[in-house]
């Protein structure tokens, strides 16, 4: 006989994944890449019609003009809401530094009877420099003026009148603010053309749709009860990961807290829903008593569910709605059945009842994830959002909290730096005629790549330094071979910016494609549509240009570790002592919670669930944020201090880890509110006092071993093989114990599967503890 309960739908994405799909075996994340690195060579060529016109050349100097197709290929992207944000913030701050720049030389020429010194005025600059850099990108400073401009755009316009204007300073600066404007408007008016007949991608949506299909194939899978147990158990397990990276993509793509909870916590209830249901085959028997009765109500749940994910664009909201409808139906009919005396206790009923509210929450977070993503997100006014940012203080809080002296560092060394690096041009001018030329192209590595911290600007500065010769020995060649062919060199351009961007998407280039791009635009074009210089002049220049811009890097590398340094390592202990104390208190209140009878949330979409992955994917994003430039540090590390460099090592090593716990932790806190929300503990009927005693003893061992993982980050001398307590030992004790238990006491509750799930956690945990 068929029975549906015994089978996986097999529908659409079964099998074949999202991923797989498209044209040629491209994913919609290539195909939208691919689309704006072409979008962004036609925006670019566009652009130089500003160097390429001799009109506009005569009138405009093409040596600052030419950075506004450098600002083009940065801003051109086919997302309205980055390509407004990335263009006005350039406008902003390039028309701020502009004029930062221009008073401060007509505050000198005028202190100096007319005529103007750039000693003094890289003094005055130093005030400037560090007021602009509270405009910090990387979100160090936590300033709101970040959310108007680029503190960097702004310092690069600021130093050009004031140390590279010449003669003509005030219209050497407003040729360049003029430059990133048109650079900046071009590159948001195609988006915006774009836009309004509805071709943007949407790469966002694609990436949850993904999730949807793999969601939906999961919960298929695990949802049937199959007969051969181990092979359902092996296709699970094959399904995970891929699982696990769609959400984790899903996730980083939406700003929505709300949904990225929503994300982690269904990940986090289909973990417990495979453990439920995958403890050991369902015999005939068993079908019969307890599965078969709500089979039609169970099937056709999932049918909603799994519909609802895979036919994502056939579906509207109001099929969707059928879904909260079928949960709350089979709740019901599940609560009749348990209420009824005939109905006898045991191991396997509990585990019915565990299964069935775990299907149950997840459809519930299926529907909200649904609704979130296929509603319009309510978007408030712009003359509200001003509003709002004027009442936003002018610092924001932070938690936990930091010093002064870390918010500022950043400000105060680029205060420093800028104006050193301007002083060092100034002076090494007269005595040099190729740094007095070319200084500014040495100038702009130090402003791009001077970061908050000694890895950014290693990992930055190491890939701009590839980016730059592999860029200047192709400028240089394509300016020996057809100088002043400006045919071939719009070609060219528009190739090139395509691959710079292509290669900016790249997980390990990145920050090189860009460099790649705009080296090529500075040492190749600027020299070699330039019809006054003769040929061997074109490649002269061109290779001065290499050397001053690979001098920039290496010396913003220098200069980024030796003034006041704030390593990323530092911070990458604070943020891994934030997520250990979050994660931990989180288990153990959840624990406590359950002994003591905490009135948390016990609907099946639990509030406490979502605000538990809301709090611990911030902690997440925290500490991801540092992983790479702590890498970088400890490689630099090696050669300079192997002891320190061995102890960041195992910090960095052991971020996978914390990983794994983080996302075990949520599939605690599920389960408990799944153990809350069932009929036993409503009835008041209680538990025996093994289970208390050994959930308490959980709860403690799991604070004690925090308190030591904290202190072993904090310190960097503590060892791990000191503490002589481990934490599986209290989980294993706890689940020997659930197995003596008579089950007969413990009537319609779901402690085993907490157990279970709690003793996966306590692995991962002294995994952890070994790798700090």
């Amino acid at each position: 006989m068929h029975t549906p309960l015994l089978q996986p739908l097999n529908g659409l994405s079964c099998g074949k994944g999202y991923s797989k799909d498209g044209c040629w075996g491209l994913t919609p994340r290539s195909i939208a890449e691919l689309q704006t690195a072409a979008f962004t060579g036609i925006t670019v060529c566009l652009t130089s019609t500003t160097v390429f016109s001799s009109g506009i050349s005569a009138i405009f100097p093409p040596q600052f003009m030419i950075l506004g197709l450098a600002g083009a290929l940065i801003v051109s992207y086919l997302d309205l809401k980055l390509s407004i944000e990335w263009s006005l913030k350039t406008t902003v701050a390039s028309w701020l530094g502009c004029a930062c720049g221009c008073l401060i030389v007509y505050a000198v020429s005028a202190l100096n009877q007319g005529d103007y010194n750039p000693l003094f005025g890289i003094l005055l600059a130093v005030p400037s420099s560090f007021l602009l850099s509270l405009a910090d990108q990387a979100g160090e400073v936590y300033c709101k003026l970040s959310s108007v401009y680029r503190g960097d755009k702004a310092l690069l316009l600021l130093i050009i009148p004031v140390v590279f204007g010449g003669d003509a300073p005030y219209w050497s600066a407003i040729t360049a603010a003029v430059g990133y404007t048109i650079g900046s408007f071009i590159p948001l008016l195609g988006t915006l053309c774009l836009w309004s007949i509805g071709v943007l991608p949407d790469t966002r949506l694609e990436s949850l749709k993904g999730l949807s299909l793999i969601l939906a194939d999961y919960f298929d899978e695990v949802a049937s009860l199959r007969r051969d147990r181990d092979h359902q158990v092996a296709v699970l397990r094959r399904m995970w990961d891929g699982l696990y990276k769609a959400s984790t993509d899903a996730a980083v793509s939406t700003t929505d807290l709300k949904l990225r909870g929503t994300i982690w916590s269904m990940v986090a209830c289909l973990s417990t829903v495979r453990r439920s249901s995958r403890r050991r085959a369902m015999n005939a028997e068993l079908l019969e008593s307890l599965w078969l009765p709500f089979e039609g109500q169970i099937v056709s749940l999932r049918q909603k569910v799994v519909s609802s994910l895979r036919m994502w664009d056939s579906l509207g909201v109001a099929d969707d709605d059928k879904i909260p409808e079928a949960a709350n139906e089979l709740s019901i009919s599940v609560e009749e059945c348990l209420a009824r005396a005939d109905i006898s206790t045991g191991p396997e009923l509990s585990n019915f009842e565990f299964a069935v509210n775990e299907m149950v929450k997840f459809s519930l977070l299926a529907h909200e994830f649904l609704v979130r993503v296929k509603s319009p997100s309510e978007e408030s006014s712009c003359v509200a959002e001003i509003v709002d940012w004027f009442r936003q203080p002018l610092f924001a809080p932070v938690n936990p909290e930091i010093t002064w002296r870390v918010r500022f560092a950043y400000p105060l060394r680029a205060a420093v730096t800028v104006p050193l690096v301007a002083l060092f041009i100034v002076i090494g001018g007269q005595y040099s005629t190729i740094l007095a030329h070319y200084g500014l192209w040495m100038m702009l590595p130090c402003l791009f790549c001077f970061l908050p911290t000694p890895g950014a600007s290693i990992r930055k500065g190491l890939r701009r330094i590839v980016g730059t010769v592999v860029a200047s020995v192709l400028a240089v060649v394509c300016v020996s071979m057809h100088p002043n062919n400006d045919g071939i060199f719009l070609c060219e351009l528009f190739v090139f910016s395509v691959i710079a961007k292509l290669m900016f998407f790249h997980e390990t280039l990145q920050y090189s494609g860009l460099v790649f791009g705009f080296t090529w635009i500075i040492v190749g074009l600027g020299p070699g549509i330039d019809t006054g210089l003769p040929v061997g002049s074109k490649v002269s220049r061109a290779v001065h240009r290499m050397d001053m811009t690979v001098a920039g890097v290496i010396l913003s590398i220098i200069l980024t570790s030796l003034i006041s340094p704030v390593f990323a390592n530092k911070r990458l202990r604070r943020a891994t002592v934030r997520s250990l104390e979050l994660v931990s208190n989180s288990v153990a209140n959840a624990c406590e919670s359950v002994v003591n009878e905490t009135p948390w949330n016990r609907e099946a979409l639990s509030k406490d669930v979502l605000s538990a992955a809301i709090l611990l994917g911030r902690s997440y994003s925290d500490r991801h944020a540092q992983i790479a430039d702590a890498r970088a540090e400890c490689q630099a590390l090696r050669y300079l201090s192997p002891t320190r460099h061995l102890q960041l090592g195992h910090l960095v090593a052991a971020q996978h880890l914390l990983d794994r716990w983080t996302r075990q932790s949520l599939a605690v806190i599920s389960a408990v509110t799944t153990c809350l929300a069932t009929t036993g503990l409503a009835a008041g009927s209680g538990f025996p006092l093994p289970a208390e005693r050994d959930l308490l003893l959980v709860s403690n061992v799991i604070r004690r071993r925090s308190d030591l993982l904290v202190a072993a980050v904090k310190t960097r001398k503590f060892k791990m093989a000191d503490v002589s307590d481990s934490l599986c030992g209290p989980f294993r004790a706890c689940s020997l114990t659930f197995k003596e238990l008579v089950w007969s006491t413990m009537p319609s509750t779901a402690w085993f599967m907490l157990f279970k799930t709690s003793e996966k956690c306590g692995k991962k945990w002294n995994a952890c503890s070994l790798a700090l």
